[in-house]
């Protein structure tokens, strides 16, 4: 048995055990070079394996359909279509509800993947538009061009050279960035060397617009008060902004994975052979996990819940007691200022159930969790803000140990 990965941008096959595994760069889709390449790698090593592909979730029947029908013209007969977010969180083994994120060209998929005995099934998914690899990849090549421009008035990006010099070095660059909180830059133009460097905070503000409708994305896709894992290519540990927008995110553990344990996890996949001239879609998935050790925790520090202990609200501070009642009414036990729009009489309660801090909101205008409006009640952690009002009133979650102060 073999698996396979294919979006827009690659295409990746695996035996099951990892033992051989073939990458390969697409322009478009599984365009002609991408079959060629795909037919000699399994008629050299697996000419009769069975065969699985993971797909992205925004695939359409109709696309499926036409993808299906490719491959069968090109003597590659396909077992069956598989979903690659639940192949993923399948194979890493988490138990619950999680989020995937997934990139296309110019878009970003989420999907949320719920587990039930051992078995991965997509809930449900959400497309972004504007927010894909190479949106994210142009963001910052402008940002180099912008210092640029501003340093030696050379535009690199109005030459198809430099341009391209420039996106063959940018992710070691991004890498370095990251690393060391900046990276210099050296090229040759117009017969002269132009050097600059460029610190890792304007590679952040050159993507903040991109990873801020990700982070848009994630918060629609997740069911809200939820503590979830969320699953990221592992490209992103090496991008300016993903951490900061995406994987600090409250409320979520986030890891990063190779995209070549979706592949192998289609080749582990037991399947029942074709039969006709149709193959079955699985949105739901049942595998033994493989690759636990093989991710890597992208936000430890928000992986472990931590229970506030303290409320700040302007210069006050109040010990979170059994209940406490929010709002613009006198008898409140944080007290808000009248007058602001968007703030009820009482508009939320604080409360302790076992060993957890709940908001319950009973306002008419809404509230929210680090930028997340609670629909009904949410789990509150040290670090949360909640937020009220037009105006944004704000309060923070904070938890004061007995060595503290």
């Amino acid at each position: 048995m073999i698996g396979g990965f294919l979006n827009e941008q690659q295409l990746i096959l695996s035996a099951a055990d990892g033992s051989q595994t073939l990458r390969a760069e697409l322009d478009a889709g599984l365009d002609q070079r991408g079959l060629q390449i795909a037919k000699q790698w399994h008629s050299a090593g697996f000419p009769d394996a069975q065969f699985s592909l993971a797909t992205t979730a925004h695939e359409t029947p109709d696309r499926l359909a036409e993808l299906l029908s490719t491959l069968d013209r090109e003597g590659l007969s396909l077992t069956a279509f598989m979903d690659s977010a639940a192949l993923v969180a399948g194979a890493v083994g988490f138990k619950g509800v999680g989020l995937v994120l997934q990139f296309l060209r110019h878009s970003a998929l989420v999907t949320r993947i719920v587990e039930t005995e051992g078995r991965y099934r997509r809930a449900a998914f959400s497309v972004g538009e504007g927010c894909g690899l190479i949106d994210i990849r142009r963001a910052c090549l402008q940002c180099i061009a912008d210092r640029m421009i501003r340093q030696s008035r050379f535009d690199p990006l109005h030459d198809v050279k430099d341009e391209e010099y420039l996106a063959t070095h940018l992710l070691d660059w991004l890498k370095q960035a990251m690393e060391e909180g900046s990276v210099t830059i050296s090229m040759t133009a117009l017969g002269k060397s132009i050097e600059l460097t460029i610190s890792l905070g304007e590679f952040i503000n050159a993507t903040e617009p991109i990873f801020k409708k990700i982070r848009t994305l994630v918060l629609d896709t997740r069911l809200p008060g939820t503590r979830d894992y969320l699953l990221l290519p592992d490209w992103l540990g090496h991008t300016p902004g993903a951490r900061e927008y995406v994987a600090a995110l409250s409320g979520s553990a986030a890891y990063l994975f190779d995209e070549s344990i979706i592949a192998r996890a289609a080749a582990r996949c037991v399947l029942p052979p074709r039969e006709d001239d149709a193959v079955t879609l699985y949105r739901q998935v049942e595998l033994a996990p493989f690759a636990e050790r093989e991710i890597k925790s992208f936000n430890a520090e928000s992986s472990e819940y931590r229970a506030p202990t303290h409320l700040l609200y302007g210069s006050r501070v109040w010990q979170l007691m059994t209940s406490m009642r929010v709002g613009r009414g006198a008898d409140c036990t944080v007290v808000l200022p009248q007058g602001v729009a968007g703030i009820s009489r009482d508009h939320c309660t604080l409360t302790r159930l076992d060993d957890e801090w709940v908001l319950i909101d009973h306002s008419r205008y809404g509230t929210w969790i680090n930028d997340e409006r609670v629909r009904g009640r949410q789990r509150l952690a040290a670090g949360d803000r909640v937020r009220v009002g037009d105006l944004g009133v704000e309060l923070n979650l904070i938890t004061v140990s007995d060595n503290d102060g």
